[in-house]
């Protein structure tokens, strides 16, 4: 056997790829490992699991509140800008009464002699 192989090694099989001969040296076989098309979850955190989606969830909470919120300005405004037309209409039709030029009055018939 070359390479200071002995015979426990080919009596027990190591689990490694088979060496390739590159040269005159004996070097393990390069396998090509193909990358992960998706993003890979680091541990981190308490339970050794990715806080990642947590923060995710956490920001699409906060998204929905803030529309939420911003739905609550909206309708608050709407039913206030009602109010004030109908109260604006109202001071108008008072001050229309209250300017409005006096009637004419009818002219006298005329008097005989």
């Amino acid at each position: 056997m070359r390479g200071g192989a002995t015979n426990a090694d080919a009596r027990n099989p190591s689990p490694q790829p088979s060496p390739l001969l590159r040269g005159r040296e004996w070097e393990p076989a390069r396998v090509a490992v193909p990358k992960p098309c998706h993003r890979v979850a680091f541990r981190n955190g308490r339970n050794g699991v990715s806080s990642q989606r947590g923060e995710r969830g956490s920001a699409t909470i906060l998204v929905l509140a803030l529309v939420a919120i911003m739905m609550v300005f909206l309708t608050t405004n709407q039913r206030v800008l009602y109010n004030l037309k109908r109260e604006v209409r109202l001071v108008e039709q008072q001050q229309l009464k209250k300017f409005q030029p006096p009637p004419a009055k009818p002219a006298a018939p005329p008097v005989r002699p």
